[in-house]
């Protein structure tokens, strides 16, 4: 991706309170969002007639344009919706891709007065909003901020109802909070621990499950499995598979994870492993130990739930793919502790390469058997809750997040938990094994 050159600009952001509002705006925006003065060349008329231009580069390109109505209360930006698409197309050559997909421009206009906005304010603002960016690649977005009763009026649809979300959610919290210092605006980055050596962790449970994969096939029962090393339904089944009649008519419980330590095929294991691994030596790395193994006990639940939840009762789920998702969806979410540059960008687009295809069914595909798209789907979500709730614990001056000796109980837990639901396969699996050979006997694998 290409460099964003900074242009001058109309005003400058000094140190010393009190500054007008519009420029704390642009302080917070830097501060928080790391956003950074200036805008490309292509953008020049968005620079002339704005009091503040700043832009965010990283897949895609943002750029905030501020203007201080407090200052000069009639003046507006006086743009029509074409000019700023035209603008934005013209400043997509800075944004990169991701899947083949061109990423968008997105253009955000704040004006900012004392006092609420007029109709013809609205109504300006509204024609230019431009939500979803469509084949131009270019999202437009407007804000009002009312200095005086401290509200924020937005052009987005149902914008009044949704004021606490994303970014019109922080717009609003700086604007109805007390202003704060520029020492509390510009906290130093920490240093990023270094990289261990050695990821013990993510080696031990792909070790695991390597080792699940040779047991599935020292304990088969039939040769009906598919794919590369396939193993049969039954045999999956007898081990703790996931299937619902099992899980909500007999109590087997533990299913819920011990069928995320099973895979049908060799590539399934492969796939999973590739993607546990890159997910996995970044977590352990940014946060820790315990943190990685919460967050694929985390993945393994949701994926689990949601694959319970929308499966056909027939149906013999396994794999470590909601996990996997999880652990991707959440170091999406970590690797925003990195600085915005190269190193960020490679490591988001080599965790969306993973993520966003296995989200897609049209664009998946496993040698043998099925996509277990349900498991796939709560797993990232899951993990990109669980994630979001760590950059909420995460001080900008920690190098790790907090709570780190709860953090260590729970993932002691999640081992438990996981071993405890291997005992209960081992107790049951003599059963269940004599009632799945009667059972091939009788009719074959089924689904």
């Amino acid at each position: 991706m290409s460099d964003v050159q900074s242009e001058p600009q109309a005003a400058t952001l000094p140190d010393s309170a009190p500054v007008p509002f519009a420029v704390y705006l642009a302080k917070r925006l830097m501060g928080d969002k790391q956003f950074q003065p200036g805008a490309p060349a292509e953008a020049a008329e968005l620079v002339e007639h704005s009091d503040v231009v700043l832009s965010y580069a990283d897949f895609g390109l943002a750029i905030a344009c501020i203007l201080d109505r407090e200052k000069e209360p009639s003046r507006h930006f006086a743009f029509s919706q074409q000019q700023l698409i035209n603008i934005g197309k013209d400043c997509l050559k800075y944004t990169g891709t991701m899947n083949g997909a061109k990423m968008p421009v997105g253009i955000t206009l704040y004006e900012v007065g004392h006092g609420p906005p007029s109709s013809d304010d609205k109504l300006r603002l509204q024609a230019l909003q431009r939500t979803m960016p469509g084949l131009t690649k270019v999202a437009i977005t407007c804000f009002y901020l009312d200095t005086e009763s401290r509200q924020l009026w937005s052009s987005a649809p149902l914008g009044g109802l949704l004021k606490r979300l994303g970014h019109r959610g922080w717009v609003a919290s700086v604007l109805e909070e007390d202003r704060k210092s520029d020492q509390e605006i510009f906290v130093p980055s920490p240093a990023l621990p270094q990289q261990e050596r050695i990821p013990v962790v993510t080696i031990a449970l792909l070790t695991v499950l390597v080792a699940m994969f040779g047991m599935e096939h020292l304990a088969k029962l039939s040769d009906g499995g598919s794919g590369l090393l396939g193993v049969d339904v039954w045999t999956l089944f007898a081990l703790g598979g996931m299937n619902r009649d099992a899980v909500l008519v007999h109590g087997d419980w533990h299913r819920l994870l011990s069928a995320a330590l099973l895979h049908g095929d060799a590539f399934h294991l492969l796939l999973n492993g590739v993607a546990l691994a890159l997910a996995g030596y970044l977590l352990e790395s940014l946060l820790g130990r315990a943190w990685l193994l919460l967050l694929f006990l985390i993945g393994t639940l949701g994926g689990s739930l949601l694959s319970l939840a929308l499966n056909p009762a027939n149906i013999v789920s396994v794999g470590a793919s909601g996990a996997v998702m999880g652990l991707l969806a959440a170091a999406l979410m970590a690797s925003l502790r990195y600085p915005p540059g190269a190193t960020r960008t490679q490591i988001q687009a080599q965790l969306m390469q993973f993520l966003i295809p296995s989200l897609i069914p049209l664009t998946t595909h496993r040698q043998g058997g099925k996509i277990d798209f349900a498991a796939h789907l709560g797993g990232a979500l899951a993990g990109l809750l669980a994630g979001y709730v760590v950059m909420k614990i995460w001080p900008k001056t920690d190098e790790q997040p907090r709570f780190q000796v709860a953090t260590r109980a729970l993932a002691l837990l999640g081992v438990l938990l996981f071993a405890g639901s291997l005992w209960l396969v081992h107790a049951g699996y003599a059963e269940l094994a004599e009632a799945a050979k009667v059972a091939v006997q009788k009719s074959g694998a089924p689904s």
